[in-house]
């Protein structure tokens, strides 16, 4: 991603603008094959997870039991595809509105906070019965401070 002209070369244009107005022309350059794997990335990710993504449940038992006919839903089952090309479309987003080298700091300060916020996210849903838990007992915790009474 390479500037296309100085933002600062216009009195009202900001270092993170993406588009001059008063020229009509974007001021970030994308490399072309970036667009062209965002997008077939973003397709694939939608199509696999549209067609692949549904728990198929076992008839006749608990609903909770899931059966996988085939690898390609065991393995997509789940729409990882999606969020990982969402986390990939965010960091590109994040990178060339910080793109200017005066905003360095708040670029790599943001990356390091999308980054972690995506590790939260991963380690929530692997860990979401232990957060469930632990959430019930802090509930129960601020109910045995305030003595609330729901009714």
């Amino acid at each position: 991603m390479q500037d296309g002209t100085s933002a600062a070369a216009t009195p009202q244009a900001a270092y993170t603008d993406l588009y001059d107005e008063e020229r009509s022309r974007f001021l970030v350059q994308y490399p072309p094959l970036l667009i062209i794997l965002l997008g077939l990335g973003g397709v694939l990710a939608i199509l696999i997870t549209g067609f692949q993504g549904y728990n198929v449940p076992v008839s006749g038992s608990n609903p909770v039991t899931y059966t996988y006919p085939n690898f390609a839903e065991e393995l997509f089952h789940e729409p990882w595809l999606l969020f990982f090309w969402f986390c990939a479309l965010m960091v590109t987003i994040q990178w060339s509105i910080f793109r200017h080298p005066l905003l360095t700091r708040q670029r790599v300060q943001t990356l390091i906070a999308t980054g972690i916020s995506i590790v939260l996210v991963i380690l929530g849903y692997f860990f979401r019965g232990q957060l469930q838990n632990i959430g019930i007992q802090i509930g129960n915790f601020i109910n045995a401070i305030f003595q609330v009474n729901i009714s």
